[in-house]
């Protein structure tokens, strides 16, 4: 009858309230659409029973036990149950509301890491607290059942849902069949030993479903995996694998005790659970080993650092010092190289260029600003290197000048070109010069006097012609 509704052209109607728009899953119990609550406008789920069922009086019965707990439920992490009924043509419904996000199994292939795996298994344990709390045991934590979403603080929260397989605490598990229709959704591969073998059940055996999930949140895979027989097998006889060697020991063993095939080895209460997880995680805080160390990042809201990343640290602040040290006095020789010059004597043939420079005083080296900080380092670092890369200091015949700083660009104003006329050349009168006074112009010459005369050309060249005196 649903699946013919679904065909038409307009909607389909439940009890002439909820439009059912799509499917959102179908199960062993029922058939899950996306509705409209056409009286508030609201978006709702609605889970219908399967046709096929509703003729079965024990079906209809779990049907009902679903709906009676899912009403009594007032928990963050749980579903509840707004509204519920029969409807011809659809049949027995019951109204929760619409949660966005995903369930656990499309997020869980290749593990979630430390983290995020404690800080959801503690959203669970605090939910199946609260269903225990009312006499009930879910009997299917698997992470199909599982929802996450992300609240409106930004935070990540999980949803236990679909509550077809609840069960009064302390009941008999001795029907078969509800045990092969959870093979749908897997449930087989999260079955505690007393559950597969149809004995008494109690909360304990919810407990060890969060074991298994937990297992599969860290390693990608359940503990167990085969064919159903198979699976049933070893849930009754074989030893949980060990988990990775990154996984913390305690984390390990804490995961080791909620698989332990003896329900009295495993906490009495998902309190006990939450408080012996909380605990486990708190001992990363002082783990020993490198491995635990390693994987702290995962984790939030540890009290202290490890003793061995604190000592790591002392000694990287330690070389980071060194360091800073060696930097700075690089950094100061590499400035003393740069701004320190080395002056050679200047070797000239000229007289006076020579002792023009020898009567310059010599420029003084520059000064060098070395942190008093680093100025032992520098004297011993610096000092040596200095002392072979200086030249011996010359002798003080000679020193080197600093050539005049060149005039500044002046700018002409553009003129018109002038032919320069060529002067003269100027003659001077010859003079008589006396033997006794020898000068530039004059020499001795042998037997008589000789008298010069100078002549400029008109490129301003001087020219000495001797004359007979």
């Amino acid at each position: 009858m649903v699946a013919e509704s679904r065909t038409s052209a307009e909607p389909a109607v439940l009890a002439h309230r909820y439009r059912l728009d799509e499917v959102l899953g179908e199960g062993a119990m029922g058939t899950v659409y996306r509705a409209v609550d056409r009286i508030s406008g609201a978006a709702v789920a609605v889970k219908i029973l399967h046709s096929k069922l509703a003729v079965d009086p024990r079906m209809v019965a779990r049907f009902d036990r679903e709906i009676d707990a899912g009403r009594r439920f007032a928990h963050p992490n749980l579903v509840a149950v707004l509204d519920a009924g029969d409807a011809a043509p659809h049949g027995r419904y019951l109204v929760m509301p619409l949660l966005a996000g995903s369930d656990l199994r499309h997020e869980i292939a290749g593990g979630l890491g430390l983290r995020r795996t404690v800080a959801l298994v503690d959203q669970l344990l605090a939910a199946l607290e609260h269903v225990h709390g009312l006499g009930l045991v879910h009997r299917d934590v698997k992470p199909e059942n599982l929802r996450l979403i992300c609240d409106g603080a930004g935070r990540e929260r999980l949803f236990l849902f679909d509550f077809g397989l609840v069960k009064p605490t302390g009941a008999k598990l001795g029907e078969r069949r509800l045990t092969e229709c959870g093979r749908v959704f897997g449930t087989p591969w999260y079955m505690a030993p007393e559950q597969a073998q149809g004995a008494r059940i109690d909360r304990r055996v919810d407990l060890y479903a969060v074991g298994a999930v937990m297992f599969e949140m860290l390693t990608g895979a359940p503990p167990f995996e085969g064919s159903l027989a198979e699976v049933l097998s070893q849930q009754i006889q074989a030893a949980p694998p060990a988990l990775p060697g990154w996984v913390p020991s305690a984390v390990a063993r804490w995961v080791a005790t909620m698989l332990a095939k003896d329900p009295a080895a495993r906490p009495a209460t998902a309190a006990l659970a939450a408080a012996g997880l909380r605990a486990a995680v708190a001992g990363l805080a002082t783990g020993p080993t490198v491995v635990e160390v390693a994987r702290l990042g995962e984790v939030r809201d540890l009290p202290r650092a490890p003793v061995s990343m604190l000592r790591a640290s002392r000694r990287q602040g330690r070389v980071l010092a060194a360091a800073f040290v060696i930097a700075t006095a690089t950094a100061a020789l590499l400035g003393f190289s740069r701004e320190t010059e080395v002056h050679a004597p200047v070797a000239t043939h000229e007289p006076a260029i020579a002792a023009l420079v020898a009567s310059t005083p010599p420029r003084p080296a520059p000064s060098v600003a070395v942190p008093a900080a680093v100025a032992p380092l520098v004297a011993v670092v610096v000092d040596p290197l200095v002392s072979e890369l200086e030249p011996p200091a010359p002798a003080r015949t000679s020193a080197t000048t600093d050539p005049p700083p060149p005039p500044p660009p002046r700018t002409r104003a553009p003129s018109r070109p002038r032919t320069r006329l060529a002067k003269p050349p100027v003659v001077d009168p010859p003079r008589r010069l006396s033997p006794s006074k020898p000068s530039r112009t004059a020499a001795k010459l042998p037997g008589k006097t000789a008298s010069v005369g100078v002549v400029r050309d008109a490129n301003g060249k001087i020219h000495l012609h001797p004359r007979a005196g």
